[in-house]
C-alpha cells in the first residue's frame, strides 16, 4: 500500500516537473511571437482558475475589466494592457514583439500566478501546484 501511495506521489511530481520544463521551454521559444502566444495561453489559464471567463469577453474587454478588478493588486495598472495589445500585434500584424517586451510579460504571468497562489486556500494551492502545475 505505501508503495502504491509513493508512486502516485511520484507520477504526480514527475508530471509537475515535465510540464514546468515544457512551458520554461515555451516561454524561451526562439520566435518572439511564439513565445508571446504561449504566455498569453499561460495568462488564460490562470485567469480560468479564478473563473475570469476570457472566451466571451473581446480582448478589449479582458484588458479592461482585468486593469479595472485586479490593477495594482496583481499588476501594475496598465501592464495588463500592454501585455493584451503586444500579444494581439504579435498575432494580428507583421510585427514580432520585442525580446525584452516578452520577458516583462513572463515577468506579469508569473506575478500574477504568484499573487494568485498566496491567495488561495490550502486545498487551491494543492490544486493549482500539483493538479493543474500552473505553479
Amino acid at each position: 500500500f505505501i508503495i502504491f501511495i509513493a508512486l502516485i506521489i511520484s507520477v504526480f511530481l514527475i508530471r509537475r516537473v515535465i510540464l514546468i520544463r515544457k512551458r520554461n521551454q515555451q516561454f524561451a521559444h526562439k520566435h518572439t511571437e511564439k513565445q508571446i502566444q504561449y504566455i498569453y495561453s499561460y495568462a488564460e489559464k490562470l485567469l480560468n482558475f479564478k473563473n475570469i471567463d476570457t472566451k466571451n469577453m473581446s480582448y478589449a474587454e479582458l484588458a479592461d475589466f482585468m486593469e479595472e478588478k485586479y490593477g495594482d493588486i496583481y499588476f501594475k495598472q496598465g501592464a495588463f494592457r500592454g501585455f493584451i495589445d503586444t500579444a494581439l500585434c504579435a498575432v494580428f500584424s507583421n510585427t514580432p514583439p520585442e525580446r525584452y517586451q516578452n520577458e516583462q510579460f513572463i515577468k506579469l504571468v508569473n506575478g500574477l500566478a504568484e499573487k494568485i497562489y498566496q491567495k488561495s486556500s490550502k486545498s487551491q494551492k494543492l490544486y493549482l501546484k500539483y493538479i493543474l502545475c500552473l505553479i
